[in-house]
């Protein structure tokens, strides 16, 4: 069955209703997971994060919310059932220690169930 997207819409409880394509759900959620890492100098560690919700073939990005000179978001990815990875990068020649009140953004995109159990697209429909 195609599916059809009408575009953005308002339903009776005047939520906002975003396009799909090829989306099930999209959601934009604020973290303040309390990590308490290192990261070595010139190097780059992942860091485990719980978020209740995820799913295997999630598609996620992360945008860390204040700026630590030579420390930047380099991959995020769903690494297990409720488990957020995220690839930490330092650029510096000193170790750098992620604050316990670091905060950040995560946009979490789920594909239509029959795509991710199948496969996803290569080129978006015409």
């Amino acid at each position: 069955m195609p599916n059809t997207n009408p575009g953005p819409a308002v339903t009776s409880s005047n939520t906002s209703v975003a396009a799909t394509g090829n989306l099930a759900n999209e959601w934009v959620l604020s973290l303040v997971p309390g990590l308490t890492t290192s990261i070595p100098a010139a190097s780059s560690a992942e860091v485990a994060v719980t978020v209740q919700g995820l799913q295997l073939n999630d598609f996620v990005e992360v945008n860390k919310m204040n700026h630590v000179a030579g420390l930047s978001v380099g991959n995020a990815r769903v690494s297990a059932a409720n488990t957020l990875s995220i690839q930490m990068v330092n650029s510096t020649a000193a170790a750098i220690a992620l604050l316990v009140t670091d905060q950040y953004l995560l946009s979490v995109e789920r594909p239509l169930a029959a795509q991710a159990s199948t496969s996803l697209p290569t080129s978006i429909p015409s």
